[in-house]
């Protein structure tokens, strides 16, 4: 997959200077070639890391379109080994530092591609596409009307379960913006946790006993497909 990226984005920088939004026109690109994978292995930088117990815009995306987030273990580089000697071998043959243009490094890229692909051969003697025939006949195809809500809606329900201080206003800070839970809760533990069918945010005790419900304005499909979920649209937002 790196083929795809590196000729556009290796330019500026770095992926951490890169926004989802780019990363994601990439992917797209990719899932068109391949079709769609089941689950794609992520480091913990952005545009993919948690912040503070919220999932980030490009996972909410990726799930929506059915494809499963698993994250690499905090300093743990061996987990993607596979990925980075890919990665070394490519830098090695298409000698980007050799290359006067991006047009150059891209055609580059496309023919390292097509070697890792075709002839370069894996520990067993074979290609990736002998050993991989779904990377040729991926019935999983890539279109942007599959992006399904209801599956982000699931994923949120079972994954969001994270405790916040309530602050002295009252309030906890929550995707951008700020949930009014009560000035008698200050200084004190809650936990939210997102509610499929009402589409609603739940605070609750640490007892479990819910205090308020709060309508999620920001899971729609509209805000997910733009990356605009964690984006501050409401300074504060009662029940």
């Amino acid at each position: 997959m790196a083929h795809f990226f590196q000729g556009s984005i290796s330019p500026l920088g770095s992926l951490s200077q890169v926004g989802a939004e780019e990363v994601t026109r990439k992917l797209c690109e990719v899932f068109r070639v391949f079709g769609m994978p089941k689950e794609l292995r992520l480091d913990n930088g952005q545009p993919w890391k948690w912040v503070q117990g919220i999932p980030s815009n490009m996972e909410l995306f990726l799930v929506g379109y059915g494809v499963g987030c698993s994250f690499n273990k905090p300093h743990c580089p061996k987990e993607n080994a596979k990925v980075e000697r890919c990665n070394g071998t490519t830098q090695r043959w298409i000698e980007p530092a050799e290359c006067s243009t991006y047009k150059q490094i891209q055609r580059r890229l496309n023919r390292s591609a097509y070697v890792h692909l075709n002839n370069y051969p894996l520990g067993n003697g074979q290609t990736r596409t002998e050993k991989y025939k779904k990377l040729t006949k991926n019935k999983r195809q890539f279109s942007k009307d599959n992006f399904s809500l209801p599956a982000v809606q699931k994923f949120l329900e079972e994954r969001i379960r994270h405790t916040r201080m309530v602050e002295n206003s009252g309030t906890i800070r929550w995707y951008g913006g700020r949930l009014q839970v009560g000035c008698q809760y200050a200084k004190r533990h809650v936990i939210v946790t997102y509610n499929a069918q009402e589409n609603s945010w739940v605070i609750s005790d640490e007892s479990g006993k819910q205090i308020k419900s709060f309508s999620a304005i920001e899971i729609t499909q509209e805000r997910v497909l733009s990356f605009s979920v964690s984006k501050n649209f409401e300074k504060s937002r009662s029940v």
